[in-house]
């Protein structure tokens, strides 16, 4: 769908609250940051290439959109928006960044973290016309009301029906590949560090695989780094094997010098295969390991492209890669092919902006 059928510019503020313990360490890494101006700020938050980063908003640029990237929940960078835009210095600073979308002339306001749809907020922005999009791949908080939504985007196919049954135009977009990181030096197969990666969530959520993960850190050279709830203490192999925190750029450098790419899915994803790191292992050429899920073939072909485990035949699976590297870096490189080739963010964001204009239309 075409914008020129528009005669106002659309505008899209995409809407993101980053990890806590991201924000905390890229000021600490960058101490005279908080110092500087809101531009700059954002700039170097989305240079780190932190979750989705940009990709989003240069997805609509490139489809003729006119869209910002906002962070409600980084204290120093609303702050520094408030010093540069004083007649707003009374809002608390994690409101700010509704304000910031109306200065922006928002048309489509499109929220990453469903947890920021606030009522007080929404009926606001939706008062003045602004149409309210949620992209949800976690599970829905109770405080919200769907009905003050607009649209909702998932990459949970079990989730098209909850919202299409509350009478709310949903689109089923699966996660995706930023292309860009492509771009990143990727080490020959045969010569990367890590033999075996495990990048995520140590906690409650993934307490199926936590146990597992515990075994396969006791049998091989397993590198774990990831953010946890205190869950990792239950778990001796996997604090032994635990290298702390990686983020953004850093993390697709070390999936780039990765061999074997483990990866599993929250409980809340159920039978379906739906998070990144599935496609960001893939991308950067690393043999991903994933558990089974009944839309795996949509995304590869199981022992062509990637492999896949179910439940302790993991261990077996792992085994074999380490001894037929060979076989492994030639699936390894398949994997990232179709990647590369079917399942790139780029690929997806045809049907989605039409799927904001056709919502914006009604």
């Amino acid at each position: 769908m075409s914008t020129t059928k528009f005669k106002k510019e659309v505008r899209v503020a995409v809407v993101s609250n980053y990890y806590q313990d991201f924000l905390d360490s890229h000021y600490y890494s960058n101490a005279e940051l908080e110092k500087q101006s809101y531009e700059v700020q954002v700039a170097s938050l989305i240079s780190s290439g932190f979750g989705d980063s940009d990709i989003y908003s240069s997805l609509f640029d490139k489809a003729g959109l006119k869209s910002i990237d906002l962070i409600p929940n980084c204290r120093p960078l609303q702050i520094a928006w408030q010093k540069e835009n004083p007649k707003y210095s009374s809002v608390p600073w994690g409101s700010v960044w509704v304000y910031q979308a109306l200065e922006f002339g928002v048309s489509i306001l499109y929220l990453h973290d469903m947890n920021l749809a606030r009522e007080t907020h929404l009926s606001l922005l939706r008062s003045l016309g602004i149409a309210v999009i949620c992209q949800i791949a976690s599970p829905i908080p109770q405080h919200v009301d769907v009905r003050m939504i607009d649209g909702f985007v998932t990459s949970f196919p079990h989730f098209v029906d909850i919202f299409t049954s509350s009478g709310k135009p949903v689109l089923y977009s699966p996660l995706a590949f930023d292309g860009r990181k492509a771009l990143m030096s990727v080490t020959p197969f045969e010569m990367r560090s890590h033999e075996i990666l495990f990048v995520g969530g140590i906690g409650k959520h993934h307490s199926n695989f936590l146990p597992i993960l515990d075994r396969l850190c006791e049998r091989f050279p397993v590198t774990v780094y990831g953010y946890t709830d205190g869950s990792i203490n239950e778990y001796t192999n996997i604090r032994a094997s635990y290298k702390g925190m990686v983020w953004g750029n850093q993390m697709y450098r070390a999936l780039g010098d990765t061999k074997i790419s483990l990866n599993r899915h929250s409980l809340a994803s159920s039978h379906y295969a739906n998070n990144l790191r599935l496609f960001e292992s893939m991308g950067m050429g690393a043999l991903l390991l994933t558990d089974k899920k009944v839309n795996n073939s949509y995304f590869f072909s199981a022992g062509n492209e990637a492999l896949e485990y179910v439940g302790d035949n993991i261990f077996d699976i792992v085994e074999w890669s380490m001894n037929n590297q060979s076989a492994a870096a030639s699936i390894a490189e398949r994997g990232r092919i179709r990647c590369l080739t079917e399942h790139q963010f780029v690929h997806r964001s045809s049907s989605l902006v039409d799927f904001l204009l056709a919502l914006l239309r009604s």
